[in-house]
């Protein structure tokens, strides 16, 4: 039996660290044998098709499994399926991963995703591709019982789809299926600022929902005409530019997404004599701390920071010369949700006509780490500007 390994992208996790798996003997390690065999049921796992399901083992000479010596094939003799039904919390996000491949010799391989036998999602391979590939996607639970189930989907000829390592892991933070978040953490809309927001999704086999909202300075929404909801294809992208009413607003964004994101915002000035000038800035992750340059000699370094919690937070602020010595420090309040942007030689004096490194920690009213999202540009006195590493 030949094999083309199935090349699946896998999708960007932004950072989360899974849960324990709720799928029993996802790897099919159970039971343990030399050859590839064919089962009524293994551990944990059945088929609706009425055909056994099919473990095949690396000693036989197949596809390398991910981890351990076993994996399943999905087409038996015709196009077959496998499912586990596992205890689930209704509202629960869960992030279902596996790696699977296809058979060498198959023209083409292609598996169906089911969630209480709703389709989540069909991926199609062609025979040129042949190493195994991760798969991954959420779904929200709607039962106390739910079924997930893996079915080919190609030419029903027993050259069939290798699975291996399925898992289900419970993500924090119960609800919304826009599970990803994501932070711009400056947003200029007004006079010669413009600022157009850039959204790619990553996953190569399910449509991603997003949400995007601007806030104020103050927390609030900004205008309600800048936000808005929409639905990207796999792999597609959509850039969305502000208004550029005559006065300048500025705030910052939160994103939120079904599938992993490609966020940024693309800044541009446009002054009337001069090429506009443009600088992009990825999208921020949340911390409690920082430490990176500021340049007030030859440049002015400007600053923007977001409080995306609920509650007030201080930002503490250490300026450091180019020796290391500390040449200032100073408090900022950040109310709930709200943001602030400044150049720093203006707000800290102290530090005009200076350069070195500044220490950003961010604390509660108790005095614990906080989380907040900065973020750094750095002004020529042409007008150019680059972003900062914070």
């Amino acid at each position: 039996m030949k094999i083309v390994v199935l090349g699946i992208m896998l999708a960007g996790l932004a950072g989360r660290i899974p849960a324990q798996n709720l799928i029993c003997n996802g790897g099919f390690e159970a039971p343990q044998f030399g050859l590839s065999t064919t089962f009524t049921d293994i551990p944990c796992w059945h088929s609706t098709s009425g055909q056994k399901i099919e473990v095949q083992n690396k000693s036989a000479g197949y596809v390398q499994g991910v981890i351990g010596t076993q994996y399943v094939e999905l087409d038996v003799n015709t196009n077959s399926d496998i499912y586990q039904d596992i205890a689930t919390i209704p509202g629960q996000r869960y992030l279902i991963r596996f790696w699977g491949a296809n058979r060498t010799g198959s023209s083409r391989s292609a598996f169906r995703l089911l969630w209480d036998d709703a389709l989540l999602g069909t991926v199609t391979r062609d025979s040129g591709q042949t190493t195994f590939g991760r798969f991954v996607t959420e779904v929200v639970a709607t039962k106390t019982v739910s079924r997930v189930a893996l079915a080919a989907d190609g030419p029903s000829d027993s050259l069939g789809d290798l699975v291996d390592e399925v898992s289900v892991t419970p993500i924090p933070a119960a609800g919304s299926r826009l599970g990803y978040a994501y932070y711009l953490p400056h947003f200029a809309d007004g006079a010669e600022w413009g600022s157009s927001l850039s959204f790619g999704n990553s996953s190569p086999n399910f449509a991603a929902t997003v949400q995007y909202t601007v806030y104020g300075d103050d927390g609030a929404i900004l205008d309600p005409l800048l936000n808005g909801s929409l639905t990207l294809a796999p792999l597609a992208s959509t850039v969305i530019e502000s208004p550029r009413p005559a006065a300048l607003r500025t705030g910052w964004v939160k994103v939120l997404s079904s599938e992993p994101l490609q966020a940024m915002v693309i800044f541009r000035s446009v002054v009337t004599g001069r090429l506009d000038l443009e600088a992009t800035v990825l999208a921020r992750e949340l911390t409690t701390e920082t430490v990176a340059p500021y340049d007030n000699v030859a440049f002015t370094t400007g600053l923007a920071a977001v409080n995306p919690g609920t509650t007030p937070l201080t930002l503490t602020f250490i300026f450091h010369g180019t020796a290391g010595g500390i040449l200032a420090t100073s408090t900022l309040p950040l109310g709930p949700n709200a943001h602030t942007s400044f150049a720093i030689p203006t707000k800290f004096p102290l530090v005009a006509e200076r350069n070195g490194l500044v220490e950003i920690r961010a604390t509660d009213a108790a005095g614990n780490p906080a989380n907040f999202v900065p973020l750094g540009l750095r002004f020529t006195p042409g007008g150019a500007f680059t972003t900062l590493p914070y």
